[in-house]
């Protein structure tokens, strides 16, 4: 067992090691990667931050325990969030039923679904996409990472590259290009 990881280790991957040897990093690992993913899904449910945090540690806190139970490693993402989304449920449905705490609205939580398989999806382009920004050259990671994470627009990419909006714009488009491309081999 070894007491470093390497940065590039995939979920997936990290998943494995920690169901196969209870390696201790590989979950930490799991842990900072969607801590605050599962919590702000939490917290969109509930709305209450205190709540959010428990249903989020308990969620981790199943994933744990449960590991040997999961079959297919490649479903760990939409496996943890399914089990948020259902602590959360429950959750709800306990303060509907005793009327804890503030005044909760009538939802029907049963009419709101959540495509697992589409998460799943969505959590490896997310993986791929971040493996192959890491890959791309400073320029081109740099302006995709200031307008697509930063969620900056073309204004204030003009004043940051001194550019003008078409310059921009064709900037954008290149740099999405080349990604494309780098995607596709």
């Amino acid at each position: 067992m070894t007491n470093v990881l390497p940065t590039s280790a995939t979920d997936v991957e990290l998943f494995v090691r920690y169901q196969t040897s209870r390696e201790a990093l590989a979950f930490g690992e799991l842990y900072q990667r969607y801590y605050a993913r599962v919590y702000n899904y939490a917290f969109t449910i509930l709305r209450n931050r205190d709540e959010a945090y428990d249903l989020t540690e308990d969620a981790f806190l199943t994933i744990a325990e449960k590991a040997q139970s999961l079959r297919n490693p490649q479903l760990f993402a939409a496996w943890l969030f399914r089990i948020a989304r259902n602590r959360c449920l429950d959750c709800k449905k306990h303060k509907k039923r005793f009327h804890v705490g503030e005044f909760i609205q009538s939802e029907d939580f049963a009419d709101e679904t959540f495509d697992y398989e589409a998460a799943v999806m969505r959590e490896t382009l997310l993986a791929l996409l971040k493996n192959r920004l890491e890959t791309m050259p400073a320029d081109v990671r740099e302006i995709l990472v200031e307008r697509y994470l930063h969620n900056k627009s073309i204004s204030q990419l003009q004043v940051s590259y001194q550019l003008s909006e078409s310059a921009v714009k064709m900037r954008l488009l290149r740099a999405r290009d080349k990604m494309l491309a780098c995607c596709q081999q």
